[in-house]
């Protein structure tokens, strides 16, 4: 077989043969998970990293959860890929100093960060009880680490360096990265993603108790009348975006969008013991549906003391519509 020329970052035509990565590069290129060798030995950004694991098509495609970052944007260019991955439980993003959840899209990503991106982004979870860290700079180690840098080590997909360090704290280039993919990709650990149940699952696992969300359909429109209700003492918040599900066989299937609208993501609010009623013209996001049981599922964003939840805290609450 031959293999695919991997050119120089400079544009020129010559190939990068003398670099030890030159076939991973060649891989991930024949993958799609790259289209260039831009930036290939340059620290690695939190969004670019995303973008790369979104290139690997492992993950979900919903994009419909409000967004919990305040310092995202749907006009950032990272904010569908870092969503997705959110979705996905994934990008869980991280506390600041004001309690506010933040994503830090432009941060450079840290190698003991990379291990945790890992471990999440392929359901590597396992237990660690009988392995010891023999890293010598160990103390270095975040808390919220150390399980995923052992699992890593574990199977083969990171080492530590000459010294006997790790270097936690380190930032890593796109070019470890991608070799980390790699191993996964070699490896066959990958197919522990199932992209069905990650996009299904939200509603049935974290169903809200507090908001109760109807639809009526109106066909000759097109359009769904919804109502929100909250039954709790606490404010919720609920974004533009949704997901359409179908019931098929028992089973909640994803319905994708055939159509999307571009237009800014802002933050509705439904205070406490009130109703708030809101339309979905289905024409804008499809061309049609054929008849059967649908539902439309939205993400809830508590508010509790101002401060930002996780993906795990976030709430879903979902309405069934017939097309018949």
């Amino acid at each position: 077989m031959i293999p695919t020329p991997v050119y120089a970052e400079n544009g020129s035509s010559m190939e990068i043969t003398t670099k030890w990565y030159s076939e991973i590069v060649s891989d991930m290129l024949a993958k799609g998970v790259i289209s260039d060798t831009a930036g290939l030995e340059e620290p690695l950004t939190r969004g670019n990293m995303a973008d790369i694991l979104i290139a690997t098509d492992k993950f979900s495609g919903s994009r419909y959860a409000v967004n919990p970052f305040s310092d995202l944007s749907t006009r950032d260019k990272e904010y569908d890929n870092i969503i997705r991955l959110y979705n996905s439980h994934v990008f869980v993003g991280s506390v600041d100093q004001n309690g506010d959840l933040v994503a830090q899209a432009n941060g450079l990503l840290t190698r003991e960060q990379a291990a945790a991106f890992i471990v999440r982004a392929f359901n590597l979870e396992g237990t660690t009880e009988n392995l010891i860290c023999k890293f010598k700079d160990k103390q270095d180690i975040s808390e919220y680490a150390l399980e995923n840098i052992l699992i890593c080590e574990k199977l083969n997909l990171i080492s530590g360096y000459e010294d006997g360090t790790f270097k936690p704290q380190n930032n890593i280039s796109k070019i470890e990265f991608l070799t980390i993919l790699n191993k996964v990709f070699e490896y066959g650990l990958d197919s522990n993603v199932n992209i069905q149940n990650l996009e299904t699952t939200f509603y049935d696992k974290y169903k809200s108790s507090a908001v109760v969300l109807n639809a009526d359909l109106d066909i000759k429109k097109f359009k769904l009348n919804l109502e929100f209700e909250n039954k709790s003492d606490f404010v919720y918040s609920y974004g533009i975006e949704f997901q359409i599900e179908k019931l098929e066989e028992g089973k909640w299937i994803v319905v994708p969008f055939e159509k999307r609208k571009d237009i800014d993501d802002p933050a509705f609010l439904i205070n406490p013991n009130a109703k708030k009623t809101d339309t979905v013209f289905l024409e804008d996001y499809y061309n049609e549906l054929d008849n059967g049981t649908y539902r439309i599922v939205y993400a809830l964003d508590k508010e509790i003391y101002s401060i930002r939840k996780t993906f795990c805290d976030v709430e879903f609450c979902a309405a069934e519509f017939e097309i018949l």
